[in-house]
């Protein structure tokens, strides 16, 4: 499936997705405004903006997130970001935007990144870039994800799981076993609480 993480872990993704219908075990967002067309009927909104994101308004595109969406993070929940793209691939806002998001809420929370991210776009390396924005943040944001960090303890949080699902031209990318164009590699096995 094109979610942001690859199938080393041996997770049954289409559980999941997609759950037992109403059931599901992840927590799924639409992001707006084309990600409504693609995401299960009862989603919550979001808005990662790719304008932003080409913009390089990194503080924005981190303050975009809803503090439910950063909350559930927090407490170990699997969220899936779900978009739409007019062209065949992820959108700027998923590949980078979210991967920014994820990166940022585990520097916060655990002072480190917990997976091995490789993050690339047409052969060219994206990863340190989005480290250093990371870590280069003014305080107004890292507060805000701050304040979200003694949750992490409630469920004995180790990682973040936010990932996107995403759509083109009718084509939903929720299926296979390949992601592209982002490839995360996680050091440990997860943990029986997944």
């Amino acid at each position: 499936m094109n979610v942001s993480e690859t199938t080393e872990l041996d997770w049954d993704w289409k559980t999941w997705v997609h759950g037992n219908g109403r059931n599901s075990t992840a927590v799924h967002y639409a992001n707006l405004t084309r990600g409504v067309k693609c995401a299960p009927y009862d989603a919550r909104l979001c808005r990662i903006q790719s304008t932003q994101c080409e913009a390089k308004v990194w503080d924005q595109v981190l303050m975009s997130a809803p503090d439910e969406m950063i909350a559930r993070a927090a407490l170990g929940q699997f969220i899936i970001v779900h978009d739409y793209s007019e062209k065949p691939r992820q959108t700027r806002a998923m590949w980078q935007g979210l991967t920014l998001i994820r990166m940022f809420m585990e520097f916060r929370w655990f002072g480190e990144l917990r997976a091995r991210y490789h993050i690339a776009k047409q052969g060219a390396s994206a990863t340190q870039y989005l480290r250093n924005v990371a870590s280069q943040q003014d305080k107004t944001v890292k507060n805000r994800y701050d304040y979200f960090r003694d949750l992490t303890h409630v469920n004995n949080t180790t990682y973040v799981r936010l990932v996107s699902c995403w759509e083109a031209n009718g084509s939903k990318n929720c299926e296979k076993t390949r992601p592209a164009p982002i490839t995360i590699t996680f050091d440990r096995p997860p943990s029986s609480v997944w």
